[in-house]
């Protein structure tokens, strides 16, 4: 697999860094004309999937398989999740034991399998649909450790929230109306949104189109996204994604656009 992600747990060496360098601008190379010649395949659907993902309460990771309807796991097997300043995901299966990784997402190891030096994923198991949804999708769970996946102290740095459309910069102070089963939960002062509620108010005559893309060509997609982070404000980011054999084969990070930027000035 290759995932040139910085994952926030561990720093890459010299050598992982200069291979993720020429990944990004590859990936850059291909994209232009992939966005000016494609239609984008990102609906309504695509949204309300990320919006109820956001919405798994915490410890209920397992209910992310009834809203990802283009992922699944092995027979018998199930999420499980160790917390800490930045928490770990596993995949469970009957008659495995646990390995230590750096990695956001890894799964749980045979006993009689011998340990290896490279950290076992939760994408080794994982399988997704190939296709746009497929791939938007596996996005959306790569993502995740960055918004759903506890964090505590110096995690924080990490969080962020994921803006789908103009229905996620709700606050709770905007209506009284109760919400319900159904509605986006309005915004609350957290770390997810520490200056956003000034950044919007400061940009408020500046159009911003919130919407994800999502495109496909020649076996590779294109995702791109809007998040909110205290530490460097509105960001737009671009990944190409490779399914392969109903896997995650590649993840690369090959252009951040920052729209609003912004700094909490909190240092950790």
């Amino acid at each position: 697999m290759k995932f040139d992600d910085d994952n926030g747990y561990s720093p890459l060496t010299k050598d992982a860094w200069m291979e993720a360098q020429k990944l990004r601008q590859c990936a850059l190379d291909r994209s232009p004309s992939v966005v000016s010649e494609l239609a984008n395949m990102c609906s309504s659907e695509y949204i309300k999937i990320a919006q109820k993902l956001a919405q798994v309460a915490e410890g209920n990771y397992n209910d992310v398989l009834g809203i990802l309807n283009k992922a699944t796991l092995p027979e018998g097997a199930f999420f499980v999740i160790e917390q800490g300043e930045l928490s770990r995901l596993y995949v469970s299966n009957p008659g495995v034991k646990t390995s230590p990784s750096w990695s956001p997402f890894y799964k749980w190891k045979r006993p009689n399998r011998a340990r290896s030096k490279s950290h076992e994923s939760v994408f080794d198991v994982l399988h997704f649909e190939d296709s746009c949804m497929g791939a938007w999708q596996a996005f959306l769970m790569h993502q995740s450790w960055h918004y759903l996946l506890p964090v505590y102290r110096h995690g924080f740095r990490y969080r962020r929230l994921y803006i789908y459309s103009e229905e996620d910069l709700k606050w709770k102070d905007d209506h009284t109306e109760p919400e319900d089963d159904n509605s986006i939960p309005s915004l609350v002062e957290d770390w997810k949104t520490v200056g956003l509620k000034y950044a919007i108010q400061y940009h408020l005559n500046e159009a911003v189109d919130f919407a994800p893309e999502v495109f496909s060509v020649n076996g590779r997609y294109y995702v791109s996204c809007c998040y909110w982070t205290a530490w460097g404000g509105l960001i737009r980011e671009h990944k190409e994604l490779v399914l392969k054999e109903g896997k995650l084969d590649e993840f690369i990070s090959f252009k951040d656009e920052t729209i609003w930027p912004y700094d909490c000035g909190f240092v950790f």
